[in-house]
């Protein structure tokens, strides 16, 4: 929903009057490592620390809420349930496809933030602004329940953990309005947000100042390693409790079979008779054609977080 006051501003709720940092300058900043921020980032040029072609200067929080996005809780345990690697969970949750198959209608990550962001004119809501959606503190909340749902994932993906569940290790593609294109970040080995950066201290991992990569943070916040947990997992995994964390999928979850490429250089088959008959995606299974590289094999044989001491 917009805000209630002048120009969609937040002014009643948690969030009420939610302050916006002004005279914004990005060279006040440094990364985890002590050095100037590698960044064309500037923030707006109003000052204001939002997204270079915002134009307004409220000082709080603005919601416009002009997207009438919702999804079925089902559409959750659609996605947390797949058998299938990271990259089609990440395209499940994103665009609400795996694989290229419809598994669910819309973007249960990018749905709330037109919904609750919105746009006025060329202006974006501050959820809504891709530079800097965090200025809305809803935001944090909104990404701890899409963890709560890649947690889950791994969690019933375990066996793929050795293999960082099919991180792409590279030629990694984006997705929607980055379909096809490559850069810096996607892959297993690359820092996070290296133009920043974010320290093992940062993320409370440890006291090494060293930058994480996509690989670490597999590795530190899977469910057999990060230092927290979901209710709902402690229920889901106790006797009889399992029923409560599946999908109900129903007819209108037929899809028909498809062939994908697997995230690590493999291929990733859905298992059908290559007919024109329809599948149902609870039902779909994947099968890797592993790399026979002395790499892959060392990948195989030890857990992820024992193959970055190895890398390393």
């Amino acid at each position: 929903a917009p805000g209630t006051g002048p120009n969609g501003e937040v002014i009643d709720g948690a969030f009420k009057n939610w302050p916006i940092k002004s005279n914004f300058s990005i060279d006040d900043y440094q990364n985890a490592a002590g050095e100037a921020i590698n960044t064309t980032y500037t923030g707006s040029t109003t000052g204001m620390l939002r997204g270079p072609e915002a134009t307004r200067t409220e000082t709080v929080v603005l919601r416009f809420g002009t997207s009438s996005y919702t999804y079925d809780p089902n559409d959750f345990w659609k996605c947390a349930n797949l058998d299938a690697f990271w990259y089609d969970w990440y395209e499940c949750v994103e665009q609400g496809t795996a694989g290229g198959l419809g598994v669910v209608s819309g973007s249960l990550h990018s749905g709330p933030h037109g919904q609750v962001g919105g746009k006025s004119g060329d202006d974006s809501g501050d959820f809504e602004d891709v530079a800097s959606s965090p200025n809305d503190a809803i935001f944090f909340f909104h990404h701890a329940d899409v963890d709560r749902n890649a947690y889950w994932w791994m969690h019933v993906n375990s066996d793929k953990r050795a293999t960082a569940y099919g991180y792409p290790t590279e030629a990694a593609t984006g997705i929607g309005a980055y379909s096809g294109m490559t850069y810096y970040g996607q892959h297993l080995m690359d820092t996070m947000s290296d133009a920043w950066g974010f320290s093992a201290q940062d993320l409370g991992f440890s006291d090494s100042s060293d930058l994480q990569t996509n690989a670490d943070v597999l590795c530190q916040l899977s469910p057999t390693t990060a230092v927290y947990t979901y209710d709902f997992v402690v229920a889901c995994q106790a006797d009889g409790g399992a029923d409560a964390c599946q999908a109900s999928w129903g007819e209108e979850a037929n899809t028909t079979n498809a062939t994908t490429a697997a995230p690590t250089s493999a291929t990733t088959t859905a298992v059908g008779d290559g007919t024109e008959s329809t599948t149902v995606l609870e039902n779909v299974t994947t099968t890797v054609e592993a790399e026979t590289s002395a790499a892959a094999a060392v990948v195989t044989s030890l857990s992820l977080c024992a193959l970055l001491v190895v890398i390393r």
